[in-house]
């Protein structure tokens, strides 16, 4: 990053595209990235990055939440043919 202005280096936002899976976030930056100040830029992509993973803790927790469910549905037939 230079100091003389606030512009980011090309070999930093290639960096940065690099690191940004989403093609939506990439054109965003794309626009964006020549004329905002480095402070900016990061907040953006920290503010996507803790976005995309919350999304991934979400989906992580309702695998986990579906895979109990199926464990006592299945635990509970169990018991039922067993009484019988």
């Amino acid at each position: 990053m230079s100091k003389m202005h606030n512009k980011w280096t090309s070999e930093e936002i290639q960096t940065v595209f690099q690191s940004l899976p989403i093609f939506g976030i990439k054109f965003k930056l794309y626009t964006t990235v020549i004329s905002r100040p480095e402070n900016q830029i990061k907040s953006f992509y920290y503010n996507n990055l803790q976005r995309i993973r919350a999304k991934e803790q979400r989906d992580a927790e309702l695998l986990e939440n579906k895979q109990i469910s199926g464990f006592l549905v299945e635990l509970m037939r169990s018991t039922v043919s067993v009484k019988q």
